[in-house]
């Protein structure tokens, strides 16, 4: 007789990980099934193909010395097959749930933290695992019975028969929600829930340059899982308090600054602040216009995680006085035929 090749009966290199192994037999049951206008014998052949591949035991002595070394005595019938794509998908179902439910909180940090980076220890509100019941819902072991609805599958089966063949529709039993089990007395730590919420700190060092919406994920920090899987993650998203003085862009910052008609006129040293919470001195030149665009380079915030840096801008704003008094009205009607201080160009 000749040897069977399960790889190309699944369609699968011999390099094929469990994943792959598993995605091929998927698509090929559902193709395949006898309940759904498939051939039988097909359906054989990729169930005895997967019941291989899928157990590394089996598989190694396969890829040794061919199907023979897999053989039992063991026959399986066409329900027993059926009741093996069942158990496939049902568990995939579960897989699925056993990982913990992952957590996001959002933290803001001053723009003084987001230029030095900061430490920062982070209380969240943490769903743990009861540890009143170990995470089943119930008062006690004894008060856990199989669901009679799905008889402990988590599953029920509809069978609908159309003109194009018998349709079985596969869902989440309603009954047991998919556990598979009731309850007759539940649990009075956790009030049946299985799992109750704790405080909970993380200690987070976040680097320089961090911008608003970005994230930081620790694992295994989130929810714990009920079902026996890892915790899931705490997500941290940053955002950013309002700074009085700058306005952030980028990793440049911004700063309005007002010079009075005088400084815009003859010019003037001033002194603008830093974000190091320093001074620089920035010198104002005769004639500046309202509203020009001054650039220090490197005086920004710092790209994240790098030495690099944004550049600062100053913005000049020239104020222009609402009241003046009646020497000043004098004074400014003396030029006001100069061409310099009211051209007839404008």
């Amino acid at each position: 007789m000749a040897s069977k090749n399960y790889y190309e009966i699944l369609g699968v290199p011999k390099t094929a990980t469990q994943k792959e192994i598993k995605k091929a037999y998927r698509e090929l049951a559902k193709k395949h099934h006898p309940d759904k206008g498939g051939d039988a014998e097909e359906f054989k052949k990729i169930s005895e193909a997967f019941s291989i591949l899928s157990d590394d035991n089996k598989r190694k002595r396969y890829d040794a010395f061919g199907d023979e070394s897999t053989q039992s005595n063991t026959k399986y019938t066409n329900e027993d097959l059926k009741n093996m794509y069942a158990d496939f998908f049902r568990n995939s179902h579960y897989a699925m749930k056993q990982k913990g439910d992952n957590l996001r909180i959002k933290i803001s940090l001053t723009l003084s933290e987001i230029f030095n980076g900061v430490n920062k220890k982070v209380k969240y509100n943490r769903i743990f695992v009861c540890d009143s019941c170990n995470g089943t819902g119930a008062a006690s072991a004894s008060s856990i019975h199989v669901c009679q609805i799905c008889n402990g599958t988590g599953i029920t089966q509809s069978i609908r028969r159309t003109m194009v063949g018998t349709i079985i529709q596969q869902e989440t039993c309603r009954s047991c929600g998919g556990s598979g089990q009731k309850i007759d007395s539940v649990c009075p730590v956790c009030n049946g829930k299985k799992v109750k919420t704790k405080e909970a700190e993380v200690e987070l060092s976040i680097p320089k340059g961090v911008s608003v919406g970005d994230g930081l994920i620790f694992k295994g920090a989130g929810g714990e899982s009920t079902e026996g899987g890892e915790s899931g993650d705490l997500h941290i998203i940053i955002d950013e308090i309002k700074h009085d003085y700058f306005t952030r862009q980028n990793y440049d910052l911004i700063v309005k600054q007002k010079i009075s008609i005088y400084d815009a006129i003859f010019g003037k040293e001033i002194e603008i602040k830093t974000i190091e919470d320093t001074t620089i001195k920035i010198q104002i030149k005769p004639g500046t216009q309202s509203g020009i665009n001054l650039k220090v380079e490197g005086k920004g915030l710092y790209f994240s995680d790098s030495n690099h840096r944004g550049n600062l801008y100053i913005i000049i704003n020239v104020f222009i006085p609402k009241t003046l008094s009646k020497k000043e009205k004098e004074v400014l009607e003396t030029l006001k035929d100069s061409e310099n201080i009211n051209p007839k160009t404008l």
